[in-house]
């Protein structure tokens, strides 16, 4: 029989100062060219919430710190993420004996699932676990990581400035994303006007979609009383919103 898993302490986090990241450490583009987080997505229509913990804010969970001093200084340590047991950074050897804790952290950058799709913030726990004098031993970190969407072209996103379509993913993992009530500055179809006979040409805006600058939409928008051209039987017909109730 395999070794059984040390039992970690504290399954909720106590009271902790809040831990805030620093936005400059942001995650930006893709740690290799050939891994999308938008990957996760698995050609579903639905946004996916993930994470990802490189260079993100974390404490010592409380009444951990006598343990943590306890970790070998000449050992790698993984560190896993209690929630789904995935590997999200390691210990490392310490350079010296006088080096700070924290500077041994390091946090690998890749993007996995976060533990719940309906939250959009939080912190999650990381655990380490060694051996010394022959017993194992367990600390854990309380971690603030990034989060972001994974989405599919066709996803329906909202932003601050409209609801949008993705139309493209781009090679920095950004997405090319389409407004409703647009039309292409040089297509006869879909035109719409703003009131006054002016067609307006198509919106398009290109998004890192992140908690904050999107949010899922699962439907196309317009303002009331917001003229449209609308395909009935192969025909143009001209129209108008009407808000309904």
């Amino acid at each position: 029989r395999g070794r059984e898993r040390p039992e970690i302490a504290a399954e909720k986090h106590p009271e902790l100062p809040p831990i805030h990241n620093n936005n400059a450490a942001m995650p930006a583009g893709r740690a290799e060219p050939s891994s999308s987080r938008h990957d996760w997505a698995g050609g579903s229509l639905e946004m996916v919430v993930l994470f990802n913990c490189h260079g993100c804010a974390f404490e010592v969970m409380s009444g951990h710190e006598g343990a943590i001093k306890s970790v070998p200084s000449g050992e790698s340590v993984p560190l896993v993420a209690s929630f789904n047991l995935q590997v999200v950074g390691h210990l490392r050897a310490a350079k010296s004996a006088a080096q700070p804790f924290t500077e041994r952290v390091e946090w690998v950058d890749k993007w996995l699932p976060w533990l719940t799709q309906a939250v959009a913030t939080g912190t999650v726990t990381v655990d380490l676990i060694w051996s010394k004098g022959g017993k194992e031993h367990s600390a854990s970190l309380v971690a603030r990581p990034w989060l972001a969407y994974g989405c599919s072209i066709g996803t329906r996103i909202k932003t601050p400035t409209g609801q949008a379509t993705v139309c493209g993913i781009l090679d920095d993992d950004r997405v090319e994303i389409r407004y409703d009530d647009a039309v292409d500055a040089h297509s006869s179809k879909g035109l719409v006007t703003d009131g006054s006979n002016t067609t307006k040409p198509r919106e398009r805006d290109t998004i890192d979609p992140r908690p904050g600058t999107a949010a899922s939409a699962a439907r196309f928008e317009y303002s009331p009383s917001q003229e449209v051209m609308l395909l009935h039987h192969d025909e143009w017909l001209g129209a108008q919103i009407v808000e309904f109730f």
